[in-house]
């Protein structure tokens, strides 16, 4: 898999997550410490990337670990 691919599956599954748990990007953004837009971003043009620690804030803020983010949900493989 190469980067970019990597990349557009962490945004997929940022927003996978956040529908699943009923939350809107703005309130995971709240939750997480981020801002909105920030939510965005990574759920829609990862192409830019973010770092480990965001990522770990938005696993945080949804109750999940860090490689649920960072792998496919089996719903979805």
């Amino acid at each position: 898999m190469s980067t970019m691919d990597s990349m557009i599956t962490v945004g997929k599954n940022v927003r996978f997550w956040r529908e699943r748990k009923g939350v809107t990007q703005e309130g995971l953004a709240n939750k997480a410490g981020l801002h909105r837009t920030t939510v965005a971003k990574i759920e829609t043009d990862m192409r830019h990337g973010t770092n480990i620690t965001t990522l770990q804030k938005i696993a945080d803020a949804l109750g999940i670990s860090l490689n649920s983010l960072l792998n496919p949900p089996k719903e979805r493989r």
